[in-house]
């Protein structure tokens, strides 16, 4: 089922906008939005086309009223041991957030937008949809790593607002994606991420 949002755009009109997963005929357009958003290569056509299929991936395009792909929302469903994987966090950390071994986590992968559809509240709206996704399949956590270049976060007040809270930070996460081309970095993500959570039976 698609998934409608409203929003105010920055001119002030109103636009009705769509969530539609990500389709083999959509893998093109949203490889090229990815390199828009979140830097070149972070998600290739190859990565897209391999998870379109894949049970344990959500990845759904946001289209405009002129049903022009604008953003994205994609998460992914993992236990425990994948989640320590990708975030480099050791035992203890995690203890912190998911002490149950066989916790099942909603990680919110990423998350972008074109410029004109930035600052208006979407980013909000993608992340509580993620949320009421992830309760239906039966996660009980949300984490999501959350760039950090510099000391800067972009996504901190968007992640507050939908009440997740800050656990630490992880070191060079991207750093072993070799082709990635950071907007930071200029090259190589050298970049740390902010890691947030939240316990999915608060977001009811």
């Amino acid at each position: 089922m698609n998934h409608y949002v409203d929003c105010t755009l920055k001119d002030g009109s109103q636009e009705r906008m769509e969530l539609r997963q990500l389709t083999d005929q959509d893998v093109a357009e949203a490889a090229r939005l990815c390199d828009r958003c979140v830097g070149k290569n972070l998600y290739s056509r190859d990565y897209l086309t391999a998870i379109v299929h894949d049970p344990r991936h959500f990845f759904y395009l946001l289209f405009s009223g002129e049903n022009t792909p604008v953003g994205y929302m994609y998460f992914i469903l993992m236990d425990r041991a994948e989640l320590a994987s990708i975030s480099k966090l050791d035992a203890a950390q995690l203890d912190k957030i998911c002490d149950e071994p066989d916790i099942c986590i909603g990680n919110l992968r990423s998350i972008g937008l074109d410029e004109p559809y930035r600052s208006i509240g979407l980013s909000a709206e993608l992340i509580r949809f993620s949320f009421a996704q992830l309760i239906s399949l039966g996660a009980h956590l949300a984490v999501g790593l959350c760039w950090k270049p510099g000391q800067v976060v972009p996504m901190k007040k968007t992640m507050e607002i939908c009440g997740m809270q800050y656990l630490t930070d992880a070191h060079r996460v991207w750093y072993d994606i070799h082709d990635l081309e950071c907007p930071y970095c200029s090259g190589r993500c050298e970049c740390d991420a902010a890691v947030y959570y939240k316990r999915l039976e608060d977001a009811q």
